[in-house]
């Protein structure tokens, strides 16, 4: 049986991790950005958190490429930094949660060999310093040179588990997120007294992956056999029952009108007049996905001195990269205010 984890209690980490909480944008910050152009923004971000990244890819990049690689490199220089000011035995969590970036470049190379994707594109995408795998062990990666050929890489990682018996790109990225989750339950598990709400905020966070795949294949008009077999099943969850039945349904409003007695309830009513507006999901993903930033709020509102802050403080990291890039792109493409604000999540 594994070892508990029970992080020392360190002051210096978690004074830290909150001063760096208290840098992130503020939802009037993003009212701010609303309004400006890119290179209001940029100069925005460049007065703020976002200088030293803005200033060293100035000279290569401009307009919104800028912005993009600043909060890329942004995202990867505030983990590291994460890793460097906390104690050794804090790090296996931390690695756990940030293995979801590995989890996205990983997918990220797939798709790119699968479609036959420029490889210097791709490789600008990649976060390769966000998460623990190696910046050697991606790009071997993607320098592979076909899907199956990468296939056959991961069958010798220990991403093994996660394509054995796989050979479609869907099979496969279905199965890499089994594998992240089910670690970093198991994470979760050996924590001590604190591991309670990080496994509320990993099991919310895989019962709302849950319902998005199920709104999706039942919208495909996928059988409930094969739903099933997407689905990650969590021991004691209190949703496999209903999971059960709405496999069954055979409309996302049906999902949706058995799914009522759940804490989603508001969330998924208000992503289904969206839905029915426009046919896509992505509004009710959004939706979902602010319940799960009201979740993180809870560490730390209830652990100022705790490693929740820093799981927290990691969530929220990821959701200001997600906004400001959700603006830059709406201003690019000449969206309305009130669309690009209902878009954030925040």
């Amino acid at each position: 049986m594994a070892s508990r984890i029970t992080p020392r209690f360190s002051p210096y980490t978690y004074v830290r991790t909150n001063v760096m909480r208290t840098l992130l944008l503020k939802k009037e910050d993003y009212h701010k950005l609303m309004k400006m152009s890119v290179a209001e923004m940029t100069k925005y971000l460049q007065d703020r958190q976002y200088r030293e990244d803005i200033n060293a890819l100035g000279v290569r990049y401009e307009g919104t490429e800028l912005l993009e690689h600043a909060l890329k490199n942004n995202l990867e220089r505030s983990f590291t930094k994460l890793r460097r000011i906390c104690d050794e035995d804090m790090l296996p969590l931390i690695d756990g949660y940030l293995k979801r970036h590995d989890v996205w470049n990983i997918k990220t190379i797939l798709r790119a060999l699968y479609t036959g994707d420029d490889k210097a594109k791709t490789r600008e995408m990649l976060l390769v310093t966000a998460g623990p795998a190696s910046e050697e062990f991606l790009l071997g990666l993607l320098n592979q040179k076909t899907f199956e050929d990468a296939l056959e890489m991961l069958s010798k990682s220990e991403w093994k588990e996660a394509v054995k018996d796989h050979t479609t790109l869907m099979q496969v990225e279905n199965g890499l997120d089994k594998q992240y989750y089910k670690e970093l339950l198991v994470l979760a598990d050996r924590l001590s007294s604190e591991g309670a709400l990080f496994k509320r905020f990993i099991v919310t966070e895989i019962e709302i992956l849950n319902l998005l795949v199920i709104m999706r294949m039942v919208r495909e008009e996928v059988s409930p056999e094969s739903i099933k077999e997407l689905l990650f099943w969590v021991n004691g969850s209190r949703l496999n029952k209903l999971f059960e039945e709405l496999i069954t349904k055979k409309t996302v409003r049906g999902v949706v009108e058995a799914s009522q007695k759940t804490m989603f309830k508001d969330s998924l009513n208000k992503g289904l007049l969206a839905y029915e507006k426009s046919g896509s999901l992505v509004d009710m993903e959004r939706e979902l996905r602010k319940y799960l930033l009201r979740i993180s709020a809870l560490f730390t509102h209830k652990g100022m001195l705790t490693f929740n802050v820093i799981l927290g403080y990691m969530f929220e990291k990821e959701q200001e990269a997600r906004n400001i890039r959700v603006i830059m792109k709406g201003r690019e493409l000449g969206m309305s205010d009130a669309y690009i604000e209902q878009e954030l999540v925040a």
